[in-house]
């Protein structure tokens, strides 16, 4: 019968638990047992020492997972060039089709641009200044170069003309009907068009009536809020007219709204480099070696952050639903046997002294991977023979360095039906996930189990 221990005992006794679970205690294949502890409690440990001989243990060749994690490590290796300071490699340095372009200048020939002629414009600088709309001068430091994000500036639309309004700058829009003009002399013609052959052509509008029906307006209540004296003349745009303007600008603005995504190393969403700092601007400034990198991976097509979101959640179903059977037993020899006893209930604790010998410590990979392990509680016949009565959740330790494994679980007559009196053996289990490719090995040196139990 184990002694009622006093305060100092039961202190000492917590002591000793921890240092258990901290460092383990040298006996091999033995059980130790903490005496003065409460009649209502016991601490039982039994521990396995392969310091000098350490069992190797290697990747679980599971077919069913490793597609899925070769995906999600590769997601890994996507997201990784995405980080800033990382790459260097934002989209500037790559053209839809993910070919490598340079961030350059308009006169760069290895910047893409919309349309069969990649000089060409909707209108030529001839008949409207837009020669600085896709181009700018950085400056030097410290006064940033990459302005993220930068508004666009529509400019081609000035070719369409850009509104229907008469080429004076008296006139005035109607304020019940802006599409109307007001204006205090007749026969003003529209802003000159120019000629494209890319786009819609509203050349055919350049005299005052070809574009505008024009009226004398002799009431002054309509004049004079428009600073007119009466009479003034209204200008109504003609719907062929009308239409023209409309699509011409709309098609002029999508010209340059293509052309900016297309030229994004001089006005677009990201610059080469850092946003913001001294080495961003139009010079061919982008890492191609990480450009070519994130190609080759597929990161633009296979492994967008989209679909890895996809990738992963399928990994974490895999992880939490695991099949037990996957899992293997870490050394045969070393197991804990107890009987049950009515009323009481238990508190299992392994720990697992670890070194990790593949993937090497100086593999960037090594961090992608991690060990699961898991205790199973059988029920042994007379025969000898086991039966599974119980297994743990899996606890997981990632492989980028030595680790120590801590983890604990609990089983009783209620919740797992124990039978008082019943032999029982818990065994160490452990899993490897294997990508298919990577290979993994763990030494194993220091083994242990505690068992805790404890009266209802």
């Amino acid at each position: 019968m184990v002694k009622r221990a006093t305060v100092w005992e039961i202190s000492l006794g917590a002591v000793l638990l921890v240092i258990g679970c901290a460092c383990g205690f040298a006996l091999a294949k033995e059980k130790l047992v903490l005496k003065y502890l409460p009649v209502d409690h016991g601490i039982e440990i039994v521990s396995q020492d392969n310091t000098s001989n350490p069992i190797h243990l290697y990747e679980t060749r599971d077919p069913a997972i490793a597609d899925i994690i070769e995906k999600v490590n590769t997601c890994t290796d996507c997201r990784t060039l995405d980080m800033a300071n990382a790459s260097q490699c934002p989209d500037c340095c790559l053209y839809q089709n993910y070919t490598l372009v340079h961030c350059q200048d308009s006169s760069d020939a290895a910047c893409p641009k919309p349309g069969t002629n990649p000089n060409q414009r909707p209108f030529d600088t001839s008949c409207i200044d837009c020669t600085n709309t896709f181009t700018r001068d950085c400056g030097s430091c410290p006064e940033p170069c990459a302005k993220y994000p930068e508004t666009i500036t529509h400019c081609q639309r000035r070719g369409c003309p850009e509104s229907t309004r008469p080429n004076d700058s008296s006139c005035k829009p109607d304020p019940l009907n802006p599409s109307n003009w007001y204006c205090q002399t007749p026969n003003i013609p529209p802003v000159k068009p120019c000629s494209s052959s890319m786009i819609q052509n509203c050349t055919a509008y350049t005299s005052p009536h070809a574009a505008y029906t024009i009226t004398p307006e002799f009431n002054n209540a309509v004049c004079q809020p428009l600073s007119m004296t009466a009479p003034c003349y209204r200008y109504a745009p003609k719907p062929p007219f009308q239409d023209c303007v409309q699509d011409c600008v709309q098609q002029a603005d999508h010209w340059e709204d293509v052309y900016y995504q297309y030229n994004r190393g001089m006005l677009g969403d990201g610059v080469c480099g850092e946003y913001g700092n001294c080495t961003s601007g139009f010079t061919d400034n982008c890492n191609a070696g990480k450009c070519q990198e994130k190609i080759n991976l597929k990161c633009f097509s296979d492994y967008t952050i989209a679909q890895c979101a996809v990738y992963e959640k399928k990994l974490r179903e895999y992880l939490l639903g695991i099949d037990s059977k996957v899992f293997r037993e870490i050394s045969p020899e070393f197991k804990y046997k107890f009987v049950a006893r009515n009323g009481e209930r238990y508190m299992a604790g392994w720990q697992v002294l670890c070194d990790v010998v593949k993937p090497a410590k100086s593999d960037p990979d090594k961090e992608k991977f991690n060990f699961y392990t898991m205790i199973k509680l059988f029920k042994v016949d007379n025969a000898g023979a086991e039966t599974l009565a119980y297994e743990s959740i899996a606890h997981q330790k990632s492989l980028g360095s030595t680790f120590y494994i801590n983890a604990q679980t609990g089983f009783s007559q209620v919740e797992q039906k124990l039978i008082p009196g019943q032999q029982y053996v818990a065994r160490l289990y452990y899993y490897l996930p294997w990508d298919g490719a990577t290979l993994l090995e763990v030494k194993v040196s220091v083994l242990q189990m505690i068992l805790y139990r404890t009266k209802n």
